[in-house]
Formats: structure tokens, C-alpha cells, sequence
């Protein structure tokens, strides 16, 4: 059984104003470091504006689900560790 947790704002359209403040708070970065990503969801949001999107996560599960996020998106310049 896996006991891991995830969260996922259901509410998109505010999760867009979310991702949006802090889109605008990052502005644009050589290297995004996205700590506790998740499943990357604000990391891969904000890679338009870096050059390297690098996410930390010490759920493993949540890591390999960050990985097909981006290869879904077409996002090649992130990579995600466990």
C-alpha cells in the first residue's frame, strides 16, 4: 500500500492565478530549483522562463510522475531527483 500524499489544487482556475504570482515573483532565471515539487506541476508552469528547470522530491513515485509530466509537455530542459 502506498502511504505517500499528494497535493493537487482542484480549483485550476485558481491554481492558475497561484502559478501566475509566482511566476511573476521568479521572473526569468538561468536555474529554477522547484523543492518539494511534487509531481512538478509549478516547476514545469514556470520553465518558459528558465534555462534549467531542476525539481527535488523525496517521494519517489511523485518524481517519476514529474518526469512524464515534462516529457508530456515537451519540457527537455528539466530534470527531477528523488
Amino acid at each position: 500500500m502506498n502511504n505517500n500524499l499528494y497535493f493537487f489544487q482542484t480549483n485550476s482556475k485558481q491554481a492558475e492565478v497561484l502559478y501566475n504570482v509566482v511566476k511573476e515573483f521568479v521572473g526569468e532565471t538561468d536555474i529554477l530549483y522547484d523543492l518539494y515539487c511534487g509531481t512538478g506541476s509549478i516547476g514545469l508552469y514556470l520553465a518558459d522562463n528558465c534555462k534549467k528547470l531542476i525539481g527535488v522530491e523525496t517521494v519517489e513515485d511523485a518524481i517519476a510522475d514529474a518526469k512524464i509530466n515534462a516529457t508530456n509537455n515537451g519540457i527537455e530542459h528539466s530534470q527531477f531527483f528523488a
